[in-house]
């Protein structure tokens, strides 16, 4: 029973860096789609940080589980948040095809909510309790 759970954990953990990796990824491509913006330098460093956070989770886990490393994704996902407010679309059902395909403040909100939200798929990596923690790699008594 422990060791089919321990698989299932691995198997979770396996589909959860696959998913990071292509949430990077897409990221790294709405970053390059930003070329003809005006602003795009500053969409593109706006999706190259999620994407950072992404494969930093996934590479270098336990830096991000530190306590700099908390503390650093914390005001990154604080700064998202803001950036959600600040960007938040005033256009009725910016979620529309017809609205967001027009309209550039209803764009550059739906983009912050997306960076937000993919980014937060980094927050179990920095929270996740190590095998110390857990106790797994205790000497036996």
């Amino acid at each position: 029973m422990i060791y089919s759970c321990q698989k299932l954990a691995q198997a979770v953990d396996i589909s959860m860096k696959l998913l990071r990796f292509a949430l990077s990824v897409l990221m790294i491509v709405f970053g390059l789609v930003q070329y003809n913006d005006p602003d795009g330098l500053w969409w593109a460093f706006i999706y190259g940080l999620a994407a950072f956070t992404l494969l930093f989770a996934n590479w270098w886990p336990n830096a991000l589980q530190q306590p700099m490393g908390k503390t650093l994704l914390l005001l990154l996902l604080a700064g998202f948040a803001i950036g959600v407010w600040v960007y938040w679309p005033e256009d009725a059902n910016f979620w529309k095809t017809e609205v967001f395909w027009e309209t550039e403040s209803a764009r550059e909100g739906m983009g912050m909510m997306i960076v937000l939200f993919v980014s937060l798929f980094a927050l179990p990596v920095a929270f996740a309790r190590s095998k110390s923690d857990t106790g797994e790699h205790r000497a036996p008594s």
